[in-house]
């Protein structure tokens, strides 16, 4: 072979490892796993290069394989790639588009999205269905042809409660759609759910599910009564056994059966139905020769509720008397046989009562007054109403009409109570549990029984398709509160009430507080401007108690240290207070003009300067003046309203000893902690971020959003910079411009699809805590896998319908969306914090 051969042969060996060590730093580059075949063609090019070819046009070819081989491979990985990009994001728009109508299904969707390829649409989307269900338990929702609910308009706006029934527990539901269609649930309350469509070729008048859950089925418009068993163990479509048809009793009504209440009995033999002119009954076991229907007629006051008690012969029904003083509300009990009736509860007072899921109590409520207080006791039903009242619970400021839901046996009542629901044990007469609303945000109507989520009583409500678990117990999501803040780590949430009476400290994902107290009285009710804040070991923390008094405290404990009072407001003002910690432990406090340094430890005062001789003034004698932090210790950087320079002062001799132009509509900024590097806040409400020396801007302005809406920063690093607000959640590197996927949308939250706002960030960035435009308040941890597992418990691991996956624009990778049941895949739901 001729040397200039063997020179041409060695380059092109040496061309091909290059091209292929390209194609792997190109893959590494773009995030893409390389083909893996490519590690051994190169190992192959090595080994030619110790191993002379003796035939040119072999090695020729063998070069050119290789070559051609690897870009064939690298491309066709790459295409795969864009391909599934492609997809994730096609899935995601979908997965907004059925937010509204069915959130389950936009829930699935996402985790499809995301699945098949982390594009940050999935992302997004991900992100938005874990918000939408972050204040639930559990949700449901029917088919895509079958959505839960009533055509009635009013029920669209308000949720349709008769539109489902539940056993006792709510496991088992029923659900009817407008068109007269019906789906069959299990598992709602725990597990993975799963559901099955019936199709009778029958509408449907009212659901029906027995208290055991053993039975289901539907009174028909036509009045035919059609019963399955339940099988809960049974597959996805294979829940319910062969249909038991009953004819419509003999000479009720002739015409449609819509409006009928109907229910079964705990243990599913006996159906009841009612409407203001019958009440009908059926035994579902009764034998060839027996009698299986009848009818008596209805009490002339009847009112909504039925309930068959214990012996399947009593029917409970709830009626509305109209006596001299008005309406009232009361309980008869009738014989479906003879049709006599008693009376089980009754009085003038009476304006609200629930019948127990087994008919075995009534929980009533007696008004006094026009909304002055309530009293509700658990009244057991005998075979003659008491001649005097139990005791009771009573409630003030309150209607009647606040008594939602009854637990199974009567023990249990939940009452609204402005933004809170309490859930009130009727047995002992106490306050068992109080938790922030969350059904109205949602505009559900409330189911009149309670189910029940890992033994803890749940609300159940129905909307607009879909049927929303809300625990009343821990774990609470919501934070009904004023200032809050989130320790370094991220792992604990530090939050005034909104009243200013208590503070406590709740730990991300877990379900009670580790620390509760009282606020020294008079309360002072905290106003948004009113900040917890942190020292730097985060050994202390300052809560404003008063006009000009901060409150230390320890964090581990939240057991009080000092209370500073500060140098007296001007004219009182309350906007002119305002303070924080060095980042030696000691605290700077703003009164108007006057600066004070305080030892955290001692309460002791260490330097006082008045900012008056800089001349700030403004409106309504307000002070022009912002006042924030600075690295040296002794030091703050003041901000005086239409200056061009922001001033370093040394608060020991008053002097200015270094400036930064930043222009005079300057509002404040903020240092990060080597003073490298600080964010400055626009007086129009944008937000930059600047280099110190040299002085320069390198990133913004940033807009806020419509009104300055309230927002938050942080330095999650020496290198990196948190912004959150408008409803994104922004990082970005110092001298890089922000990458999209580092930008976290939000997007509008109902009812009004304003932006979400932001009170705080963690330390390490990790954690923020935002409000939605219904006012609830909780963490959110920037971890897609927290959403994921979330999300799934939420929608209770339902996975795609073959039907569904058929029905979307682009394929979805085959496998579970969910981890099964019961898996720890990731941490807890940081989403769901406490404090009552």
């Amino acid at each position: 072979m001729f040397p200039e051969t063997s020179i041409l042969l060695r380059i092109l060996w040496a061309a091909g490892a290059a091209l292929l060590e390209q194609l792997e730093a190109v893959a590494s580059e773009d995030e893409i796993v390389v083909h893996p075949e490519v590690p051994k063609h190169r190992l192959l090019v090595l080994l030619a290069l110790l191993l002379p070819p003796q035939d040119v046009h072999q090695t020729l070819i063998v070069v050119l394989v290789l070559i051609f081989g690897s870009l064939f491979g690298y491309y066709r990985h790459v295409s795969h790639e864009r391909a599934a990009e492609s997809a994730s994001r096609a899935l995601a728009q979908h997965s907004v588009d059925q937010a509204d109508g069915d959130p389950v299904l936009s829930a699935q969707l996402a985790l499809a999205a995301y699945r098949t390829s982390h594009t940050h649409e999935a992302r997004d989307a991900l992100l938005r269905s874990y918000l939408a269900d972050n204040f639930s338990d559990r949700v449901l929702t029917g088919p895509q042809d079958a959505p839960i609910g009533s055509p009635d308009f009013t029920h669209l706006v308000s949720g349709d409660a008769d539109a489902i029934q539940t056993n006792f527990d709510g496991d088992v539901v029923v659900a009817k759609s407008a068109g007269g269609r019906v789906t069959a649930f299990v598992h709602a309350t725990s597990g993975r759910i799963r559901s099955q469509r019936i199709d009778e070729g029958a509408q449907i008048a009212a659901p029906l599910v027995s208290g055991d859950g053993r039975r289901a089925g539907f009174l028909s418009l036509n009045g035919e009564l059609i019963w399955y068993d339940v099988h809960r163990d049974g597959t996805e479509g294979h829940l319910l056994g062969p249909a038991h048809r009953l004819s419509a009793v003999s000479r009720a009504s002739d015409g449609p059966y819509d409006g009928y209440k109907a229910v079964l009995s705990v243990d599913g033999r006996f159906a009841a139905a009612l409407s203001n002119k019958d009440l009908l009954w059926w035994d579902l076991d009764a034998s060839g020769g027996a009698r299986h229907s009848g009818r008596v007629p209805a009490p002339s006051d009847v009112a909504h509720g039925i309930r068959l008690a214990p012996d399947g012969r009593t029917l409970l029904v709830e009626v509305t008397p109209l006596t001299k003083d008005g309406f009232s509300k009361g309980v008869l009990a009738v014989d479906r046989i003879s049709g006599k009736t008693r009376t089980v509860v009754e009085g003038k007072d009476i304006q609200g009562v629930k019948i127990s899921g087994d008919g075995t109590a009534v929980a009533v409520c007696a008004q006094h007054g026009v909304g002055d207080s309530v009293t509700v006791w658990r009244q057991p039903i005998t075979d003659a109403p008491p001649k005097s009242r139990p005791p009771g619970y009573t409630e003030k400021e309150l209607g009647c009409d606040a008594m939602e839901s009854v637990d199974t046996t009567g023990s249990h009542v939940a009452i609204k109570e402005s933004n809170w629901t309490n859930l009130v044990d009727l047995e002992h007469r106490t306050l068992a549990a109080s938790v922030g609303r969350t059904l109205d945000a949602d505009r559900l109507g409330v189911y009149p029984l309670l189910g029940s989520i890992d033994g803890q009583p749940a609300l159940i409500g129905v909307g607009k398709n879909r049927v929303v678990y809300s625990r009343l117990s821990a774990p609470n999501r919501i934070i009904l509160a004023g200032p809050m803040a989130l320790t370094d780590d991220g792992r604990k949430v530090i939050t005034v009430l909104a009243d200013g009476s208590r503070i406590g400290i709740v730990p991300v994902g877990t379900s009670q507080p580790t620390a509760r107290v009282y606020c020294p009285k008079p309360y002072w009710k905290p106003k948004h401007t009113d900040l917890i804040l942190f020292d730097h070991s985060e050994k202390h923390l300052a809560e404003r108690v008063g006009s000009n008094r901060v409150m230390i405290r320890t964090v581990a404990t939240l057991q009080p240290v000092h209370e500073i009072t500060t140098a007296p407001l001007p004219d009182k003002s309350s906007r002119d207070m305002s303070y924080f910690f060095e980042h030696t432990g000691d605290l700077i406090t703003v009164s108007g003009t006057v600066i004070q340094r305080w030892d955290a430890t001692s309460g002791q005062q260490l330097a006082r300067y008045d900012a008056k001789t800089l001349h700030p003034s403004g409106a309504n004698g307000s002070t022009d003046l912002q006042v924030a932090s600075y690295p040296t210790p002794g030091r703050v950087a003041i901000t005086v309203w239409g200056e061009r320079d922001v001033r370093i002062v040394n608060l020991g001799n008053g002097r200015t000893e270094s400036t930064l132009a930043t222009g005079p509509d300057t509002n404040t900024v903020a240092l990060t902690q080597d003073g490298r590097h600080f964010a400055l806040l626009r007086r129009g409400g944008a937000v930059e971020l600047w280099r110190r020396e040299p002085l320069r801007k390198v990133m913004g302005p940033v807009g806020l959003g419509e009104n300055n809406a309230q927002f938050t920063v942080g330095f999650p690093s020496k290198n990196t910079f948190l912004l959150a607000s408008h409803g994104l959640i922004r990082l970005y590197r110092f001298g890089d411009p922000a990458r999209e996927e580092n930008v976290y949308n939000l997007g509008p939250t109902p009812p009004r699809y304003n932006p979400y706002t932001f009170h705080a960030v963690s330390g390490d960035g990790r954690t923020v805590l935002y409000t939605d435009g219904y006012g609830r308040s909780a963490p959110l941890r920037l971890d897609p896998d927290v959403w994921r597992n979330a999300l799934c418990a939420v929608i209770g691991y339902r996975e795609l319908t073959t039907e569904e996956r058929s029905g979307l624009p682009v394929d979805v990778p085959a496998g579970p969306l969910c981890p099964e049941p019961g898996s720890r895949t990731a941490e807890p739901n940081p989403g769901r914090p406490e404090l009552t």
